[in-house]
C-alpha cells in the first residue's frame, strides 16, 4: 500500500528540519472497504523556538488539515490574525475586507490582517516573518493567548509547510528580537540601565532612563492604557519631571482618539485654539491659554506635529509624551526628550537647576 502524500510530505520537512515524525493511523469505510489513512504529526527546533504541528482529518474520505503551533511568551496582550485575500488578489482592498495596514504592498495586497493592537501588530511583523508567509499564502495565521498558531487546508505541499513553520518561528522570537533592539537603542542614548534578556513584555515591559541636556528623562514600553476607559494597548511614554514653580496644565491629544481614549485631564480643561501656532492634528487643552501660548513658539509646535504622539501633557508634576506602538528611533526619542526638557522648565521660578535623580 502506497504512503499517502500528507506522510511523505511531512516526512521530507521532518529530514530537512531534523524534526521528529509520528504517524497515527485512522479506518474509514464500511467493514468490507475500510481504509487506512495516515495522519503525521511534526515536532521540530527552528531557530531556538520549539514548533509542533499535525495533521487532522473529519470525513469519510477524511480531508486533511495542517494545524501548527509555538508558544509566544512575549506577545502579552496581543491578538492577530493573518489570512489570505481571496476577495480582490492583486487588486487592493474593498470596503469592509480592509484591516491593518503594514506598508508593505505586496504583503497588503494577498493578505488581511486584523488586530487588536494595530501599532503593536506593526512592531511585531518583520519584513522577514512577512516574507516567510508569502511563500505560504494558504495558510492563516494567529497570535492569541501567548501563542502563534497556522491553519491550512493544503497539509501536503512541502514547501508551503516549510516555509510555515519558519514563519511561526520568526514571530514565536520577535519578543527576544525586540529586547536587543531596545539594549542597543539604551545604550546609544547613553543609558545605563540594565535590560534583562527576557521575552518582551513578559516581566512588564523594558524601561530605562537618559539624560537629555540638564534633565533626566524617562523611557517605559508597556501595555497599558491611555485613560481609565481605553483599551489596553501597546504605548510608549516618555516624560521628565517638572520642577517648577508653576501649576499651568495643558494636554495635547490626536484629534483620531476615540472619546473612551481621551486623556482624564482633558475633560477638566476648557477647549482651546492657539491661532497660527496650533498644531493640525490636535485637540489643545489648557488651564491658563495665555502661559501656554508664551512658551508654544513656531519651531515648538513644528515639532509637537512632526513627533505626532498620541497624547502630550504638562501636570504639575511632569511632562510626558505617549506614543501608540514601541518607538524605536533614536533620533525621534532624542527630539521627544529635548521638548519635554523645554517644557519642564520654565523660564522664570526654577526650583532646581541640573537633572532630577
Amino acid at each position: 500500500m502506497s504512503v499517502n502524500p500528507e506522510v511523505r510530505c511531512w516526512a521530507h520537512v521532518a529530514a530537512k528540519t531534523n524534526g521528529r515524525l509520528q504517524v497515527r493511523h485512522i479506518f474509514k469505510g464500511p467493514r468490507q472497504a475500510r481504509k487506512r489513512f495516515g495522519l503525521p504529526s511534526l515536532e521540530t527546533t527552528i531557530g531556538g523556538i520549539h514548533v509542533q504541528g499535525e495533521v487532522t482529518g473529519e470525513g469519510d474520505p477524511p480531508a486533511t488539515f495542517a494545524q501548527l503551533s509555538a508558544r509566544v511568551p512575549s506577545a502579552i496582550g496581543l491578538k492577530l490574525r493573518i489570512y489570505r485575500n481571496y476577495l480582490v488578489p492583486q487588486r487592493g482592498r474593498v470596503v469592509g475586507v480592509e484591516g491593518v495596514v503594514t506598508g508593505a504592498p505586496h504583503f497588503d495586497r494577498n493578505f488581511n490582517l486584523k488586530s487588536n493592537d494595530p501599532a503593536y501588530a506593526r512592531v511585531w511583523l518583520t519584513a522577514q516573518s512577512r516574507e516567510a508567509m508569502l511563500a505560504a499564502p494558504d495558510y492563516a495565521f494567529e497570535i492569541d493567548n501567548g501563542r502563534v498558531t497556522a491553519s491550512s487546508y493544503r497539509a501536503d505541499d512541502a514547501g508551503q509547510l516549510e516555509s510555515a513553520l519558519n514563519a511561526l518561528a520568526l514571530l514565536a522570537k520577535r519578543g527576544f528580537e525586540l529586547t536587543t533592539q531596545i539594549r542597543g537603542l539604551a545604550r546609544r542614548l547613553g543609558s545605563d540601565d540594565t535590560i534583562e534578556d527576557t521575552p518582551w513584555l513578559e516581566c512588564g515591559g523594558p524601561e530605562f532612563e537618559f539624560i537629555s541636556g540638564s534633565r533626566r528623562v524617562s523611557i517605559a514600553i508597556e501595555h497599558g492604557r491611555i485613560s481609565r476607559r481605553a483599551t489596553r494597548r501597546l504605548l510608549s511614554r516618555l516624560w521628565c519631571r517638572r520642577l517648577t514653580a508653576r501649576s499651568d496644565r495643558f494636554v495635547f491629544y490626536a484629534d483620531s482618539l476615540s472619546r473612551k481614549e481621551r486623556p482624564v485631564l482633558a475633560s477638566k480643561l476648557a477647549r482651546c485654539h492657539l491661532g497660527s501656532l496650533h498644531p493640525p492634528g490636535y485637540f489643545v487643552h489648557a488651564s491658563n491659554l495665555e502661559r501656554l501660548h508664551e512658551r508654544l513658539t513656531e519651531p515648538w509646535a513644528r515639532a509637537i506635529a512632526r513627533l505626532s504622539p498620541l497624547v502630550f501633557s504638562c501636570s504639575e508634576a511632569a511632562v510626558e509624551l505617549v506614543w501608540a506602538g514601541a518607538v524605536l528611533r533614536e533620533q525621534k526619542l532624542r527630539d521627544a526628550a529635548s521638548l519635554c526638557e523645554y517644557f519642564a522648565v520654565e523660564q522664570h521660578g526654577v526650583v532646581s537647576k541640573g537633572p532630577y535623580r
